[in-house]
């Protein structure tokens, strides 16, 4: 394996002329303007088999990066690994020659933490990538000086938890904004997919600003959903008026959906539940269509089961229409305060 280096900035402008090219998806995150339409219509797909999907983990929380992906390279009197010693302190610094510590990636002068032996193995068979220096900055800042005297712009809300991880789902540190990365894609493109009640957005961690547009949001299900749960919630099997119970249920929702209502956030609830009723169908359709995944999950694992369940979809992706899909899982846990 070569060792091949690339600025960030270099990185983020092949890719966006890249995206031109192909797909306006990450051009938009660029913020290339109306070459966005341009790029992204029509979509006309000639190959039925171009499926793609991006699934989106986020870990939520304060991730201590770097003792994840640690510069080793050079000498403990100088170098990468030295500033590295320098900049944690003996208490956060790990050693590089503690194999309990730290684990050595082959051909590169980075060592990866020793509980994340698998992420390790991934990387060395070529399936994983690391992109560091990445954060919710406006523009780099390469001094304390400059963060410290106003020269540089800034996050909005730096050190506020809430403010952080929107922009990390949004790409838009300078502004609050409630229009995520992959709801932008999601406005774009989802005429690519043939069946528009279910979007291209799929959440199996409920409503969150990254699958957020302005025309299209997320389509949220849970880790458990089957073609014969799937739906509204039901009453207890134990109930003796179950029955009649979800009948009515049924006939307050049919009213809602097919009135007709002057008021603008009574007709949005209607046609929205409306919509909803559609899109149970469809995926009811897609899962009874599913045939039974090989790979084994852990059952005690909910991220794990989220996996599953993506893997449920894309592999029925054909019922539902869809020629390009976006899954978000929130994967929590990772406030590492000490």
């Amino acid at each position: 394996m070569c060792k091949r280096t690339i600025s960030r900035r270099k990185f983020l402008g092949q890719a966006s002329c890249a995206a031109v090219g192909s797909t306006a998806f990450l051009s938009t995150a660029l913020n290339l303007g109306m070459i966005n339409t341009v790029s992204a219509r029509p979509h006309i797909i000639e190959n039925t088999s171009d499926y793609k999907a991006i699934v989106c983990i986020l870990l939520a929380g304060g991730c201590d990066t770097h003792n994840v992906l640690v510069p080793t390279g050079g000498s403990l009197s100088s170098g990468p690994y030295k500033d590295y010693l320098d900049t944690r302190g003996p208490s956060l610094s790990l050693d590089r020659d503690d194999p309990t510590k730290l684990l050595k990636l082959k051909d590169v002068d980075y060592h990866v933490h020793a509980g994340m032996g698998e992420v390790a193995q991934m990387f060395e068979d070529k399936d994983l990538s690391f992109v560091s220096n990445v954060g919710t900055l406006i523009e780099p800042i390469v001094s304390k000086a400059e963060y410290e005297n106003g020269i540089k712009k800034l996050p909005l809300g730096l050190y506020s938890h809430s403010d952080q991880i929107m922009q990390w789902q949004t790409s838009i540190p300078q502004t609050r904004t409630a229009v995520g990365v992959g709801g932008r894609m999601a406005d774009l493109l989802q005429d690519m997919n043939s069946i528009p009640e279910v979007s291209m957005n799929i959440s199996l961690s409920g409503k969150n600003p990254f699958q957020a547009g302005n025309q299209y949001n997320e389509y949220s299900i849970g880790n458990r959903v089957t073609a014969e749960n799937v739906g509204f919630d039901g009453f207890p099997d134990g109930w003796s008026n179950r029955g009649i119970l979800t009948d009515l249920r049924n006939s307050v929702i049919n009213n809602m959906a097919e009135k007709q209502y002057a008021n603008i956030f009574e007709k949005t609830i209607g046609s929205l539940t409306s919509q909803t009723q559609g899109s149970i169908e469809i995926l009811r359709t897609a899962l009874a269509n599913l045939i039974p995944l090989q790979t084994p999950f852990n059952p005690e694992s909910n991220l794990s089961l989220d996996m599953k369940k993506i893997a449920e979809l894309i592999s029925v992706q054909n019922f539902l229409g869809a020629n390009r899909q976006i899954f978000f899982v929130t994967y929590g846990g990772w406030d590492h305060h000490d």
